[in-house]
């Protein structure tokens, strides 16, 4: 394209640009500064959703706790997939991510859920672990549980930390925006 002549065909150049792709239909009225929307229809319909569904799972297990006084595991899957459906409601999209954020949580529950039985029952007799007066019974190694509790913090850490950073870099914006989002949420190594 050949660059304008004058500086009049450059200001109708860029009025073009700024300007609307062109006329709005008859009977509409263009409003690009604040368009119609339907987000409080979205926003009604995403908390009758949820509402619902959380007084159907309350209901549920009152009357599966309450009235018939037995549970069975099929009533733990809907809590947790109603949990999960709740806080993760569009898997689709990012499934590796998915995956990836429920390993972490699950391999946490699970490594903590270990350590504190240990720590509650490294020492026989209990009391042995807060009195060392105590000279009968008998103590795990408590230094190597803390050293494997202390790699498996550092390693838990880091993958949260570099978690969000693998789909920032796929964001479509500049490479300076993606950097300062990056270290933003690497600012929370410190």
């Amino acid at each position: 394209m050949a660059a304008p002549s004058t500086a009049g065909e450059s200001e109708k150049i860029l009025a073009l640009l700024n300007g609307p792709a062109g006329a709005p239909p008859a009977g509409v009225k263009s409003n690009f500064d604040n368009p119609p929307n339907l987000h409080t229809n979205l926003i009604a319909t995403v908390v009758v959703g949820l509402v619902s569904s959380t007084l159907v799972v309350v209901i549920r297990f009152y009357s599966k706790l309450v009235l018939i006084k037995s549970t069975a595991y099929e009533d733990y899957a809907v809590l947790m997939a109603w949990y999960l459906r709740i806080f993760i409601p569009n898997r689709k999209g990012n499934m590796p991510l998915y995956v990836t954020i429920h390993v972490l949580a699950w391999s946490n529950i699970g490594f903590y859920l270990v350590a504190t039985i240990f720590e509650i029952i490294m020492c026989s007799p209990r009391e042995k672990i807060w009195n060392p007066l105590i000279s009968t019974g008998h103590c795990y190694n408590a230094n190597a549980a803390y050293m494997a509790t202390g790699i498996f913090n550092v390693i838990s850490d880091f993958s949260i930390l570099i978690l969000p950073m693998i789909p920032i870099s796929k964001l479509q914006m500049p490479l300076k925006k993606k950097i300062m989002m990056i270290a933003i949420f690497a600012a929370g190594a410190m």
